[in-house]
Parts: C-alpha cells; structure tokens; sequence
C-alpha cells in the first residue's frame, strides 16, 4: 500500500537534504520558492500527491538544483553556517568535553557540579549566539509533540532526583556502584539518540525549538554524568547522598530557569 505523500513531508524532507549543502538563507529562500510552487498548483486544482509526485523525491530535487548551481561538493563553510549542522556538532563537542572533565574530576576525587553547572551555561550561551542570527520564525512544527517532550525530560529528571533520594541509599550491594553507572551511562546515550531522531523528523525547521529540546536534554545528561561523579561516595557513607541530591537540583534548576527565561523571551 502506497503512503500518501503530503507538502508538509515533503517540504520536511527538502529542507533536511537542503541543509547539507546550502546555508539558512538559502534554505529559507529555496523552500519559500517550493511552498509558492505548491500553491500555485493547488490553485490550478491539483493535489499536495499529484503535485509531490510531479516534482519526484526531495533528495532529487536537491540533486537538481545542485546541477545548477556551484555547490557541487559539501562545502567546509557549511558546517559554519547551518545551525541544523551546528546544533550536532555542538551536541557532540559538549558531550566529549563533559566525558573529559568528568574522567579528569573523578581522577583527582573532585566534585563535578560546578564544572557540570559551567558546562550547561555555555551551551546556553553558544546556542542562542548560533540562532540569533538564523531563526526562521512562523515554522511549522508538532507544538503537541514539542510540550509532551519537554514535560517527558522533566518527569525524567525528576524520576532520576526521587531514585537518589528514596533508593539509591537503601542499596547495598557491592556491585552497585558499578551497575548504577552502566543504567546511567545507557540512559545518557539513549536520551541523546533519542533527542537528536527528534530533532531532525519534527523540529529541525525551527531552529530556536529545536535548541529547547537539546538544551534540555543535554541539562538532564548532566545531572545524571554529576550522579556518576558522585556514584563513590556512596561507598563510604550512604547519608552522603544529600550533597548528590543537592547538587543534582541545583544543575536541573539552573537548566530549567534558562529554558523559561528564553522562552519566555521568545513567546513576547
């Protein structure tokens, strides 16, 4: 059974293929000409199918365009200009770093919280320098899916806090320490996999909203990256708990004041 073919997957897909080889203005530019293109057919009576058909795939379509003009190759620049590109770059360079300094804090016996802390504030800082410049506003995204993600991370995080308040000291088990760090380490992985996927099939069009989702997702990796720096003194005293849960409040309330000031910014 064929699946229906509509503008809104359509134009999803074109600007994704497109932002590998043209920077945010020509992206914008390139989809503006595409969505006047639908239009004017739709008001010759043809349908969103027959006129996806007409036009083929989306990868073709980028393919054709790139025959007419001088963008035969993916261009260094474009890894400087695209914040789709940017933002997992900048995903993956906060993540390296954060894995450097945490091997590096647990090395010495150092608490990570300010270094976790510091870490959230500059992707904050790194993100809204990327799209101040770029913001293509009047997207078309799932506001639906957006607010169920981000209340998912909340109900996430606090679900991690309560484990480190109510469980965590009652476990006794001498390989505890060692699971707790695998189930945090797969669950940093898994919710990174997760919010890039996301990111690319339902926000990458709206450059600001998909920034909130990263921002927050990377706001909870930290919190449980500051549980694993925190996983040895469990050893010693269980009651010692309370600075793990103390900090990891501290870390998701500076994420979660940042995330609301911005939005609330955006939303004036």
């Amino acid at each position: 059974m064929n699946k229906t073919i509509s503008q809104r997957s359509f134009m999803k897909k074109l600007k994704f293929y497109l932002a590998f080889y043209f920077d945010d203005k020509e992206v914008n530019s390139i989809s503006n000409d595409y969505d006047e293109w639908f239009a004017n057919e739709i008001s010759h009576g043809k349908s969103e199918e027959q006129i996806c058909l007409a036009l083929g795939s989306p990868q073709k379509a980028v393919s054709d365009l790139l025959l007419d003009s001088d963008k035969n190759s993916i261009r260094l620049s474009i890894l400087l200009q695209n914040t789709v590109i940017q933002f997992f770059l900048s995903v993956i360079m906060n993540i390296m770093v954060n894995i450097l300094l945490l091997k590096a804090f647990n090395r010495h016996g150092l608490d990570y919280l300010y270094a976790g802390s510091g870490m959230i504030f500059i992707y904050f800082a790194a993100g809204m320098i990327i799209i101040k410049k770029s913001y293509l506003s009047g997207s078309d995204i799932n506001r639906k899916n957006f607010n169920r993600y981000n209340q998912f991370l909340l109900c996430f995080a606090m679900a991690v806090i309560l484990f480190e308040v109510l469980f965590l000291p009652k476990i006794n088990d001498p390989r505890s320490g060692q699971l707790c760090f695998l189930a945090a380490a797969a669950l940093i992985v898994i919710l990174l996999s997760v919010n890039m996927l996301y990111v690319v099939r339902e926000l990458f069009q709206d450059k600001l909203s998909a920034f909130f989702i990263t921002f927050h997702s990377l706001g909870v990796s930290t919190l449980l990256l500051y549980f694993i720096n925190q996983l040895h003194l469990l050893y010693h005293d269980p009651s010692q708990n309370i600075s793990l849960v103390g900090g990891s409040i501290c870390i998701y309330a500076e994420t979660i004041i940042l995330y609301f000031i911005m939005n609330k910014r955006r939303n004036r």
